[in-house]
């Protein structure tokens, strides 16, 4: 297959799924206003905070409430009507897996960080996929490389099951190489991985600013990196440790683990940072440092399997022989179970069979008799919110507005 053909290809996919994802926010919409223990709602998509739940976000209080409770969702559409989720759509690594645990589970966290006393009610994957109750890596898989999941008959008033049709799930059982997958996503991990994708990505980059140093042995110890690069892995380290404040000279001297592993560079550059020597040595190092240590040379062995070697300077021990990592942090397995009580995956039909349920629940709700008109208007005022909403809130008004418009 041609560049032309893959690229038309990846077009047509990203159209279905947006039409896809317009369609389930007219039906979070439909449900809203049916819902009569609702005293108001309002419906956000692509909010940069959401992270990989980006699709939806679906605020409402009940009447005698104040404050309003959010319900994150993430939206995969399959291009066929019989396709199934697989066990590596849910573990694999791969950017483009379809339901990545791994990356839901890190964007979980990053939300809950920056939700503190909000009212977030839970967190799903709404997919056309179907799914079996069990996936196994391969075929003589046994236990431990096993996903299990359970319907969840709860009742739930905005996504309310329909035999066959709508379905809510519950992961039951995770397999090993999933949980030790989820156990290495601490800040510290976070912040390893996105150092080593940095100076990788600089070893790329034809012209350059700024230096990132591994190390006190002058020109054969650097590493090239641009001042965008730093700017974004400063972000990170900001949004990991620090939440939202600037990385900055201050900050670098009063804080013990920044102090410990990085410093300025030079101050002439701006942004430009190098390890400590005690870092690239491994000394002196306070407990936190050590950790992120332990961590940075697992992600670097990890990425040199995919043949992405990282040339660090000669007095940087690295050992030839790697443990390992074994993640004691109670509160990353509390969060664990309290990710896995509050994700589920919601199973909806294919497009045009989501389209039946939604002009069937428009015509009982509101009495119509010709519904198919009333719902493909309704769609195009969706589709135009959609496409300029730049996280504007659709709320409840607008769709009594949209709906009196449309009939």
């Amino acid at each position: 297959m041609g560049e032309f053909e893959e690229k038309q290809i990846d077009i047509k996919k990203q159209y279905s799924g947006t039409t896809y994802q317009i369609k389930v926010l007219l039906l979070l919409l439909c449900r809203g206003k049916k819902i009569k223990s609702y005293d108001d709602f309002y419906l956000k998509t692509e909010v940069k905070d959401a992270e990989k739940f980006d699709d939806a976000l679906f605020y409402y209080k009940k009447k005698g409430e104040e404050i309003y409770n959010v319900r994150y969702c993430q939206v995969k559409n399959s291009e066929s009507k019989n396709a199934e989720l697989k066990y590596n759509d849910f573990v694999s690594d791969y950017d483009k897996a379809v339901a990545n645990i791994k990356k839901y589970f890190i964007s979980y966290r990053k939300i809950k960080m920056r939700t503190v006393n909000k009212n977030v009610e839970d967190f799903t994957l709404c997919t056309s996929y179907k799914l079996p109750l069990e996936l196994k890596k391969n075929e003589k898989a046994d236990g431990d490389a096993i996903l299990t999941f359970i319907e969840d008959g709860a009742s739930d008033e905005l996504f309310g099951n329909i035999p066959n049709q709508l379905k809510k799930y519950k992961i039951a059982k995770i397999s090993s190489e999933l949980n030790n997958s989820l156990l290495k996503t601490t800040n510290l991990d976070l912040l390893a991985e996105e150092l080593i994708e940095a100076v990788l990505k600089c070893k790329k980059q034809e012209s350059s600013t700024v230096i990132l140093e591994c190390g006190n042995m002058g020109n054969n110890a650097s590493q090239e990196i641009q001042t965008d690069i730093v700017e974004k892995l400063a972000k990170k380290i900001s949004e990991y440790i620090f939440e939202t404040k600037p990385l900055t000279n201050e900050i670098f001297g009063q804080n013990e683990f920044l102090n410990n592993v990085f410093k300025i560079a030079d101050t002439s550059l701006e942004n430009s940072i190098k390890f400590t020597g005690d870092f690239v040595q491994n000394k002196n190092l306070t407990k936190t440092a050590e950790q992120f240590r332990k961590y940075f040379l697992e992600s670097y062995t990890i990425l040199e399997l995919k043949n992405l070697k990282l040339k660090l300077v000669q007095s940087f021990k690295v050992d030839n022989k790697f443990e390992t990592l074994i993640n004691n942090d109670d509160d990353i397995e509390n969060e664990m179970e309290q990710f896995f009580e509050e994700f589920s995956i919601q199973t909806m039909p294919h497009h045009d069979e989501l389209m039946d349920i939604i002009k069937k629940e428009i015509g009982e709700e509101f009495n119509l008799l010709e519904d198919k008109w009333v719902t493909k208007s309704l769609l195009e005022k969706v589709e135009e919110w959609f496409k300029k909403s730049e996280e504007i809130p659709f709320d409840k008004s607008n769709f009594d507005i949209i709906f009196l418009s449309a009939t």
